[in-house]
């Protein structure tokens, strides 16, 4: 299961510039989407760390 979400990132980073769609949290508790550059080495299952 952890393979097919690695394949499923790399996949749709493809579509986008190499890059994914994350949401992340300010200090003060406000959400704010972000690109995030990624590769197949900077995304690693639990396994592979």
């Amino acid at each position: 299961m952890e393979d097919r979400l690695k394949k499923d990132i790399l996949l749709e980073a493809a579509r986008y510039g190499n890059k994914i769609l994350v949401t992340d949290e300010l200090p003060d508790g406000q959400m704010v989407d972000q690109w995030e550059r990624v590769s197949g080495d900077s995304v690693k299952t639990p396994l592979e760390v």
